[in-house]
């Protein structure tokens, strides 16, 4: 059962069933028997891996493109709104929008207006008016996802919400979640999200739902003790079936009755099926060996149409090192990869690669693949059919695809045929076999289950060579890596020593110090904040309502911000009271967000309109 405020964290091996549970519980699919009891008025929203999109839409049509009343009165509003700005005399036109600005007034749809823009807005969507079909699979993603958290429903479905975020915007969506009134039930492989979201994990294992009352941490704990007890029962069945066939070996002399007896018990005690966990996955492959020299960057820079990727960025990169590579999206983090590998070439300077490195490149898209081509022949057509294995020995292709979990029927099967998952395994045992001694994992959390990362993580630990970590997976950096290169926008990129929370903690203390000496000069900044830009300087991109919006949100903020101060002064009044403190820090979060949203779309016009 799912209750009001549940967070559901649900977890599983690649191809056990999880999305398909979705599916059912979204209507999408059908269970081929038991029953679903769902409330009768109970709103559902849910993501899916692939979201379906109208590719003639914008992104602002997309989101508003909901079943909900508020959702369609904004939608013709604003393509009312358009039609004005082609039409500016149409007094028909002008009626339907009057009419519509008064529908909004009564549903408060202006609330639901400026919250749209602003969940786009720090998903990293920020050119609304762009078609849906011109845009990439991950920006599709994050406007779908943008509507999934708009409409405020009762149950909301997430199938791998995380994939195509950076971290700063999954730490956003965890602070999201954690306020989200409805119940969340999210299919995700990033573990800090799963510890941080979730109150409640069911696992699908084997066929089995099991669940678990708590966060990923004590998952992780229970089911090590699970998996413990299930080893203790099949070891006390073990010894007890030796016993009862070492008596039936004797030829025990005993009544015939009883001899039956103890046969038809012996039997019963074969036939008690034990599915074992899944194995882990071993890989055992070795590194060839790496020289002194491995790869050095001198006043690197890069650009791509004017815009400033690397900025005179050097580094050196010593045997053995294990990088992580971070930053938002776009910022250039395969740029750099691709520099460093040599598949693009620098504005300035050069890349000196040691004559012993080899590279080996697991890249976001696995282009190479060929749906009718056999899994075993793609890994073969990359390292042959021999890779040497950890203990000297030489492995098959056929003998590391097992080591990565392919059974035989998957090795000699279409390429087709397997799952998103499998696929991925399948790139990452051929980037293997080059036996690389130096390794670049670009975004490797995608599509991954826990169980097949866990695994990459302990070879990781034991490879000899060189490794650079592009990702935004903050569990999977920590895991892996001890030195990070963050890109920090305009070209400018900074190294870190240490992991992901290493990092996350100093910017923090750095953020802590901007925000006091902010305060120190708030009243002069509010100001400033606060004043219109002059006329003569306001260029015409934006629309005549967007214009009203810009002025009234100028008036506005001000005044939302002495209220969140006389708000304070109360609460500190109230400190001893505290059904009154409950009910003053309610209005304070509510009148907090809607300033930081207001803030947002107001940078957002002002922008526009200085631009």
């Amino acid at each position: 059962s799912i209750d009001k405020r549940d967070r559901i964290g649900l977890i599983g091996a690649n191809g056990s069933g999880k999305s398909t549970l979705l599916k059912i519980l979204a209507g999408l699919d059908h269970a081929d028997t038991g029953t679903i009891e769902i409330r009768q008025d109970l709103r559902i929203e849910f993501l899916p891996q692939n979201p379906v999109f109208q590719a003639e839409h914008s992104v602002l049509e997309h989101i508003f493109y909901a079943s909900s009343d508020i959702a369609r009165t904004v939608r013709d509003y604003e393509r009312v709104t358009h039609q004005l700005e082609e039409n500016p005399d149409d007094l028909s036109l002008m009626n339907q929008l009057n009419k519509l600005s008064q529908q909004m007034d009564a549903m408060n749809a202006w609330e639901y207006q400026t919250r749209a823009q602003m969940i786009l807005t720090k998903l990293g969507v920020v050119d609304f008016d762009v078609k849906m079909g011109t845009l990439s699979g991950g920006y599709r993603k994050r406007v779908a996802l943008a509507r999934a958290l708009l409409d405020g429903s009762d149950l909301l479905m997430l199938d791998e919400p995380t994939n195509h975020l950076d971290a700063d915007t999954v730490a956003w969506l965890e602070e999201y979640l954690e306020n989200y009134r409805g119940a969340v039930l999210v299919v995700t492989h990033d573990r800090y999200f799963l510890d941080r979201v979730t109150n409640r994990i069911l696992e699908i294992d084997r066929r089995e739902m099991r669940e678990y009352a708590g966060s990923f941490s004590y998952y992780v704990e229970r089911k090590a003790e699970f998996e413990a007890a299930l080893a203790s029962q099949e070891s006390k069945r073990q010894n007890i079936l030796r016993k009862e066939l070492e008596w039936l070996r004797r030829g025990a002399k005993a009544r015939r009755t009883k001899q039956k007896a103890k046969i038809q018990r012996i039997e019963t005690i074969q036939n008690i099926t034990f599915e074992r966990p899944r194995e882990e996955l071993h890989f055992g492959i070795t590194a060839r060996r790496l020289g002194t020299k491995v790869v050095e960057m001198k006043n690197l820079s890069k650009s791509f149409d004017d815009r400033k990727i690397i900025d005179n960025f050097s580094y050196t990169i010593e045997r053995g090192q294990r990088l992580g590579v971070i930053g938002r999206n776009g910022a250039g983090k395969s740029t750099l990869a691709n520099l460093i590998t040599g598949k693009i070439l620098p504005d300035e300077e050069t890349v000196a690669v040691g004559e012993t490195v080899y590279f080996g490149y697991y890249d976001q898209e696995s282009t190479d693949m060929r749906m009718d081509e056999r899994a075993i022949d793609y890994v073969k057509r990359q390292g042959g059919e021999l890779i040497r294995g950890l203990e000297g020995n030489v492995l098959t292709a056929a003998a590391a695809m097992e080591q990565f979990n392919f059974t035989s029927q998957m090795m000699f099967a279409p390429i087709e045929k397997l799952s998103g998952g499998e696929r991925r395994r399948l790139y990452l045992v051929r980037t293997l076999m080059k036996d690389p001694n130096f390794l670049i994992l670009d975004e490797p959390t995608n599509d991954l289950d826990i169980a097949t990362l866990e695994s990459l993580e302990d070879f990781l630990d034991g490879f000899g060579g060189c490794l650079l970590v592009i990702s935004h997976d903050r569990y999977f950096l920590d895991r892996t890596v001890d030195q990070l290169i963050a890109f920090e926008g305009n070209g400018k990129l900074r190294t870190i020593p240490g992991n992901y929370t290493t990092y996350e903690r100093l910017r923090r203390e750095e953020q802590d110090l901007e925000r006091s000496q902010r305060e120190a000069t708030r009243p002069e900044e509010t100001k400033k904040k606060s004043k219109p830009a002059p006329a003569s300087n306001r260029q015409k991109k934006l629309s005549y309502m967007e214009k009203r919006e810009l002025t009234e949100l100028e008036e506005k903020i001000p005044v939302q911000e002495n209220q969140l101060k006389d708000l304070e002064k109360q609460m500190v009044d109230a400190a001893t009271d505290y059904m009154k403190l409950t009910e003053l820090s309610e209005l304070h979060c509510k009148l907090k967000e809607k300033l930081e949203a207001d803030i947002l779309r107001w940078e957002t016009l002002a922008s526009r309109e200085e631009g």
